[in-house]
């Protein structure tokens, strides 16, 4: 048998980790290269089986989605707690510009009216029901 056999590949290690620069990638590796939602804590061996984020809230002990890592540092829990909460305030900022533009397009449509002869046209066919054809 050769020595070449039986000496672990370089690109074994790097396997293990998604190609993301993601903080959640300093505590937990990938439990298989094929799957890519099966993580392991490399503080406690604990496995999550979702994403990323999930992870970061398991060392940030953040509770609810997954248990709390009892092998976190307070320095560990701070900053994943900063990364998770920085990623809901983001998520919250989009949806709230999306609602403002949403809102100004709704009362942009709803200042414009049919014009008066459309109307009356429309009431003349037997369009009772108050539909301008919008």
């Amino acid at each position: 048998m050769s020595s070449a056999a039986s000496a672990p590949s370089p690109n074994t290690t790097s396997s293990l980790k998604r190609n993301s620069c993601d903080i959640g990638w300093e505590y937990g590796v990938l439990v298989d290269p094929n799957d890519l939602n099966v993580i392991k804590c490399k503080l406690c061996d604990f496995v999550v089986k979702a994403v990323i984020y999930r992870l970061k809230q398991h060392v940030a002990g953040i509770r609810g989605e997954v248990r709390s890592c009892p092998a976190a540092t307070d320095e560990d829990k701070a900053k994943c707690n900063k990364v998770v909460d920085d990623s809901k305030k983001a998520k919250k900022g989009k949806s709230s510009n999306m609602f403002e533009m949403l809102s100004s397009l709704m009362m942009g449509q709803m200042l414009k009216k049919p014009p008066l002869e459309k109307g009356l046209l429309m009431l003349e066919k037997g369009n009772r029901h108050g539909s301008w054809g919008l």
